[in-house]
């Protein structure tokens, strides 16, 4: 594990989006998306409102002269499933792309949606960094009620790259009547030296992410 990220698809361009699911695809991260509101436009099309899909791949498919952008969802109750373009009865999956995506006419939870349609029927995609090789630490900072900064001290022992992560208590864990809010965060990466201390790498809250997941990613090399 190295870090959670999540976009929203309204606040990011969808090149960069699809680059980070295509990357995501080949890096084994474990990703999932998140349903628009309720409607009976999403329910006409088999689509269940403000629900978690489990995101499980995405292809560029070669038809009728043209590349397709495709992503592969899954409901995780094993049933109900989008009925557009590209799902499981679709007219236009060729025996041929039919066999070579293994696409079954079933309702198994598992279907295949044009990205065009993706981004407008689901409004953020979530990201797990995931490195089998790589070492996990956290700690847990109670926020400071006057708004100063936490400061953490870290050595770096190996050269390498880092992933550092503000997660925030996710906001539905919490009743309505509690009113809790995110906190601003910012992460601001400084190196010790003789003189003081230097700012090296400064990470705040971009427009297409979420608030409760901050991430900063760096290539650090071993104290002198």
């Amino acid at each position: 594990y190295m870090g959670t990220q999540s976009l929203i698809h309204t606040k990011v361009d969808p090149n960069y989006l699809w680059k980070m699911i295509w990357q995501g695809e080949h890096k084994n991260w474990i990703m999932c998306c998140s349903s628009e509101k309720p409607s009976k436009h999403l329910q006409n099309q088999g689509l269940v409102g403000n629900h978690a899909y489990s995101l499980l791949g995405c292809f560029e498919i070669q038809h009728s002269g043209k590349v397709t952008p495709v992503v592969k969802l899954r409901n995780p109750y094993g049933k109900i499933e989008w009925t557009g373009d590209w799902s499981d009865n679709s007219s236009l999956w060729t025996p041929d792309l039919r066999r070579q995506y293994n696409v079954l006419n079933q309702d198994d939870g598992t279907f295949y949606m044009a990205f065009n349609d993706y981004l407008k029927l689901y409004y953020e995609t979530s990201f797990c960094y995931v490195d089998d090789k790589a070492d996990y630490n956290h700690i847990q900072i109670e926020p400071d009620q006057e708004g100063k900064s936490s400061l953490v001290f870290m050595t770096v022992k190996t050269k390498g790259l880092y992933y550092i992560t503000v997660n925030q208590q996710y906001e539905k864990k919490f009743p309505a009547s509690e009113q809790y809010t995110y906190a601003p965060a910012t992460i601001i990466v400084g190196k010790k030296t003789l003189d003081g201390y230097r700012s090296v790498s400064y990470t705040h809250l971009r427009a297409h992410e979420t608030p409760e997941h901050l991430v900063c990613r760096l290539l650090l090399e071993k104290k002198k």
